[in-house]
Parts: structure tokens; sequence; C-alpha cells
């Protein structure tokens, strides 16, 4: 493995946190409302 191959991993999974936060916050925010259609909510 070369070092931007590296680069690119480890940038990928950076993306990959950052969505999966973005994705996770709206259910985050429906179990404190008691909300069962937000969007994104599952």
């Amino acid at each position: 493995m070369t070092a931007g191959n590296t680069h690119v991993t480890l940038k990928s999974v950076k993306y990959c946190e950052y969505f999966s936060k973005i994705l996770l916050f709206p259910d985050f925010l429906a179990k404190i409302w008691g909300i069962q259609d937000w969007p994104g909510s599952g």
C-alpha cells in the first residue's frame, strides 16, 4: 500500500464518520422528542 492510498483511505474513513453522524443525528433527536416519523429515523 502506498502513502497515497493510505491517505485516501483515512480520508474516506473521516467522511464515513462524518456522514454517519449526520444520518444518526435526526434519529437521536427523534428519540429525545418522541417523534416516530422524523426523516431518517429508520
